[in-house]
């Protein structure tokens, strides 16, 4: 293990979100009192980190901030990143997961260096911010597998699909974000909607239809199971075919 004041190394694109600076933040606090970070980061023997993105951020943040007497604790790995490519995703993987619980963002971020369904998923995002990146992945997902979502996004199986009609249920939902954002940008209403969707009975138009003839008494709910009652009775209200009625289904995000 070696110790520096005066270094450089490179962090990988596909590893955490670089953009979550609230983590090198609180680690920053910890080194400053300490003068240095007790668990060292791994690198590869040209300087690649394997582990540590966030503190490295950190020592970075302290230099930036006049810190002279901060140290860094590191260990350089035998292997160059390209002699270790095949195993270096594993690495950084296993070590984050087992060390700290990765966000789904992590997880996208991470796979999305190599593999274009997460990069779409990453612009989706980019395009609908208001909105959060579970419903957006349930959503543009191509099928739900009959597992997690978050196991899907976590092996690297997820496979982006916007359809013309899920397009079509994104923006009226978005439409209706800007007139109750209170109610139509919750996590919960966009999943319900989702819900629905896989049922084939399921006309996006006449749901949404129906909820711009109620919004002068629309009720926002609180939790999945809650707007999927609300939202299936009101598709339902009315309609003479049974078959062509949604059933209350339960799911989990």
């Amino acid at each position: 293990m070696s110790t520096t004041k005066d270094i450089d190394f490179v962090m990988l694109e596909y590893n955490r979100d670089k953009k979550s600076n609230a983590m090198a933040r609180k680690i920053a606090k910890s080194m400053k009192r300490l003068g240095k970070n007790w668990i060292p980061i791994i690198v590869s023997s040209d300087g690649i980190i394997l582990d540590g993105q966030h503190r490295y951020m950190a020592y970075q943040l302290l230099k930036e901030q006049g810190d002279k007497n901060v140290r860094l604790l590191y260990i350089v790995s035998d292997l160059s990143y390209d002699e270790a490519r095949s195993d270096a995703k594993d690495v950084i993987s296993t070590v984050n997961t087992e060390s700290k619980q990765w966000r789904m963002a992590d997880w996208v971020s991470f796979h999305a260096h190599e593999n274009q369904h997460y990069k779409d998923l990453q612009e989706l995002k980019q395009l609908y911010p208001q909105f959060h990146l579970s419903a957006l992945a349930s959503l543009s997902a191509l099928s739900s597998g009959g597992g997690s979502l978050t196991q899907t996004i976590r092996s690297g199986s997820y496979k982006y699909n916007m359809s013309k009609q899920k397009e079509y249920i994104l923006g009226e939902v978005e439409r209706l974000a800007g007139i109750y954002p209170e109610a139509f940008t919750q996590k919960a209403f966009i999943c319900a909607i989702i819900e629905m969707n896989r049922q084939p009975q399921f006309k996006p138009k006449r749901m949404f239809t129906k909820i711009n003839e109620n919004l002068g008494s629309f009720q926002k709910q609180s939790g999945l199971q809650n707007w999927t009652g609300y939202l299936t009775a009101m598709y339902n209200k009315h309609m003479r075919n049974r078959e062509d009625m949604l059933e209350v289904k339960r799911n989990s995000y």
